[in-house]
C-alpha cells in the first residue's frame, strides 16, 4: 500500500470517528427534540390532566380565543363528588359535602328540585372550572424556572387523578343515597295534632314538672300544629301551648322514631325553636 492510501485511509477513519462523537454527543438533536425548547402550556395541560387530555385541550384553545365553548359534563350530573375527588379537586369536593349541608340549615324549605338545578349548573361548568384551575396551577409552576423535563414532571405530580379519592367519593354519595332510600320506605311519622303525639308531650311536661317540684294538676295543653320545615319520615317538629294556673308558655317538641315497627316514637322538649337547630 502507497504512502498516500495510508494518508487517505486515516482521514477517513479520523472522519468517522468525529461523526460517531458528534451523534453521541447530541442524541436528542437527532431526534429532533431540542434540549433547552420550553413545554408548551398545551403539552403542560396535558400532563397535567393525563387521562381525556385532549377534551380538556379543546376548552383551553377555545378560552385562549375567548370563544364559548358549550362543554356538558355527564359524569358530573350523575356522580359529581366522586369526579371532583378524581380529579384532585378536593376543595371543591368538601364544599359538594358540607355545601347542601349548609344551605339546608339557612335555607330549610329548600327542595330536591333546587339541588337538582346545581347538579345541572356543574355539569355545565366542572371542565371549564377544571381547565381554569390547571391554568393557574401551571403558571405558578411556571414561574419556579425549572428545567423542560422537570417542569412536566412537575405538571404531572400536581394534577393528574386520584381513584382512591374518586373511590371514597363514590362510598359518601352511596351513603346518603341509602340515608334517602330509608327515609322513603320508613313510616310517616303521626301529624303533630295526633293523640299519640299529645300523650307523648303531656308524659314529658308532667315529667319535667314533677323533677322542678312542680304540681301538673290544671295542666292543658293545646294548639299542636307544625313548626319549621324539618317534617317528613324521619323527623317532625311540633310547636303547642301550655297552661298551668295563670302561665300560658309555648314549647316544641322535636319527634321521630324509637322503632317505627313498633310505633314507639321519641321526642326532644324544649322551649326556644333555635335549640333544636343548634
Amino acid at each position: 500500500m502507497t504512502e498516500s492510501s495510508l494518508d487517505e485511509a486515516d482521514a477517513g477513519w479520523r472522519e468517522s470517528r468525529a461523526n460517531a462523537s458528534d451523534t453521541n454527543a447530541h442524541p436528542a438533536r437527532d431526534q429532533g427534540i431540542e434540549d433547552d425548547s420550553n413545554p408548551s402550556d398545551e403539552d403542560l395541560l396535558r400532563a397535567f390532566v393525563g387521562p381525556n387530555a385532549e377534551k380538556f385541550v379543546a376548552i383551553h384553545r377555545a378560552q385562549k380565543a375567548k370563544r364559548r365553548k358549550l362543554s356538558f359534563n355527564w359524569v358530573v350530573l350523575l356522580a359529581a363528588l366522586p369526579w371532583f375527588l378524581y380529579r384532585k379537586l378536593y376543595l371543591y369536593g368538601a364544599c359538594l359535602v358540607l355545601g347542601p349541608i349548609i344551605l339546608v340549615t339557612i335555607f330549610p324549605d329548600l327542595s330536591g328540585v333546587s339541588f337538582a338545578g346545581v347538579a345541572g349548573a356543574l355539569a355545565v361548568v366542572s371542565n371549564r372550572l377544571y381547565v381554569e384551575t390547571a391554568d393557574k396551577r401551571i403558571k405558578k409552576l411556571r414561574a419556579i424556572g425549572l428545567p423542560p423535563q422537570d417542569l412536566l414532571e412537575r405538571a404531572r405530580k400536581a394534577g393528574g387523578t386520584s381513584p382512591a379519592a374518586a373511590a371514597f367519593g363514590t362510598l359518601i354519595m352511596a351513603s346518603m343515597i341509602a340515608l334517602q332510600i330509608l327515609a322513603l320506605t320508613l313510616p310517616p311519622l303521626p301529624g303533630c295534632d295526633d293523640v299519640q303525639v299529645r300523650e307523648l308531650a303531656t308524659r314529658m311536661v308532667t315529667s319535667g314538672l314533677s323533677r322542678r317540684g312542680v304540681e301538673s294538676t290544671g295542666l292543658v295543653l293545646t294548639d299542636f300544629q307544625p313548626a319549621g320545615s324539618e317534617d317528613d319520615s324521619m323527623r317532625r317538629i311540633c310547636s303547642f301551648s301550655m297552661e298551668l294556673g295563670d302561665e300560658k308558655a309555648t314549647w316544641y317538641l322535636d319527634v321521630f322514631w324509637a322503632n317505627p315497627e313498633t310505633g314507639e316514637l321519641r321526642a326532644s322538649l324544649v322551649s326556644s325553636l333555635d335549640s333544636l337547630r343548634d
